[in-house]
């Protein structure tokens, strides 16, 4: 099953994403700290990861986009406060994209299999999924 985590300092916004999500046929892990995502990713596993940038701590969602990054890990970064600015600096820093709070529901869907397409376009022939997808389209 496709692992997705989940970053945000809000437990409602992780829950919500976990339904969301989870109706994709995805498995979903949850963070509210950056040092909780940072442990997560550091074990290995995630295909992509949807992250608050401003997460109220010392990281915020562009440090976790960083240290995803080399793990090939796609991302989609989420702002209550976007701009225009925040959005240019995530895709520069290699984000997949950025999403501004509230988001449409099938937007962020049709967003996350767009992602999930491009991190198995990218993944090398030995790691590419066989047989049927687990994500629902």
């Amino acid at each position: 099953m496709t692992r997705v985590l989940v970053v945000d300092d809000s437990r409602e916004t992780c829950d919500l994403l976990e339904e969301l999500l989870g109706g994709m046929g995805l498995e979903v892990a949850k963070a509210t700290k950056p040092e909780d995502a940072l442990q997560k990713l550091n074990g290995g596993g995630f295909a992509l990861m949807l992250s608050d940038i401003n997460l109220e701590a010392r990281l915020d969602g562009l440090d976790l986009l960083r240290a995803a990054k080399p793990m090939g890990i796609e991302v989609i970064l989420l702002s209550g406060f976007g701009t225009i600015e925040k959005a240019i600096e995530a895709v520069k820093e290699g984000a997949f994209d950025f999403l501004s709070k509230p988001w449409d529901n099938e937007e962020l869907k049709a967003l996350v299999k767009r992602a999930l397409v491009r991190k198995n376009a990218k993944a090398p022939l030995s790691q590419a999924p066989k047989g049927p997808q687990s994500v629902m389209i």
